[in-house]
């Protein structure tokens, strides 16, 4: 009987071993062979969002793409239908708290919204048809140079079987470069379909006021509401951290 059960067990384990697909992995590593700071910035947000972590992704096909303050996702469980999802994120700045000279983030706000069928598919033909699964990361991508300053874009590509993280530091500025126009036009587009600036702009409006940060160069600065017994229209310049009152 002990010899029986034995056998189910190393039964069971053997078929438990053989079912699971090695997943292949490819992120980008600094040169002294550590994975890049954006990476495991990127990594971080995630956990504190508890948003899926696509390197262990069993879904058909998933791809997350991340831009200063968001994160879109295109995926499907049958490789039939397709969902999207936007993560909407900043950072309150807390301007009093310093560590080690560098300014301490405070609580991390989030919201987040579906994406319609419809925008869902218009995203992933478009992320087919710019090609961004062939595009090399920045640093394997000859004349693509790195830099602190400008736009940083980010793509989670995952299957059952690969996990893929490239990071397109800037498009905007590397001029014919062969490689940064799909990047540029695919950011442009998918802003366009998704409604992304517009949610965006939605999110800000729910936020305390205050200073905060997404990840970008720039400050968000949200104002006090003001109560009064007059009626006031709001109307906020996020872009350029501009604050107007209209009477």
């Amino acid at each position: 009987m002990k010899r029986f059960y034995l056998l189910l067990v190393l039964l069971f384990l053997t078929g438990f071993s053989y079912g699971q697909i090695k997943k292949s992995v490819e992120i980008p590593v600094n040169n002294n062979g550590d994975t890049t700071q954006l990476y495991k910035w990127i990594t971080d947000i995630q956990v504190k969002l508890k948003m899926n972590r696509l390197r262990y992704s069993s879904d058909p096909v998933h791809f997350r793409f991340w831009q200063d303050g968001q994160a879109i996702d295109i995926w499907s469980v049958d490789n039939k239908t397709l969902h999207g999802q936007v993560t909407n994120y900043v950072w309150e700045n807390k301007t009093t708290i310093w560590k080690k000279k560098k300014l301490k983030p405070g609580k991390l706000y989030s919201n987040q919204y579906a994406l319609d069928g419809l925008q869902a598919r218009t995203v992933y033909n478009l992320f087919l048809r710019d090609s961004i699964k062939n595009i090399s990361s920045e640093e394997k991508n000859s004349g693509w140079s790195q830099g602190s300053e400008g736009n940083a874009y980010c793509f989670e590509i995952s299957t059952p079987g690969s996990y893929t993280f490239k990071t397109f530091w800037a498009p905007t500025s590397l001029g014919n470069l062969k490689d940064a126009t799909p990047i540029e036009e695919f950011v442009k587009n998918i802003n366009t379909t998704a409604n992304l600036q517009q949610f965006l702009a939605k999110f800000y409006d729910s936020l305390p006021g205050g200073s905060y940060t997404n990840g970008g160069a720039k400050t968000i600065v949200i104002p006090e509401k003001i109560f009064t017994d007059y009626y006031y229209d709001y109307d906020y310049d996020y872009e350029y951290d501009d604050y107007y009152l209209d009477y």
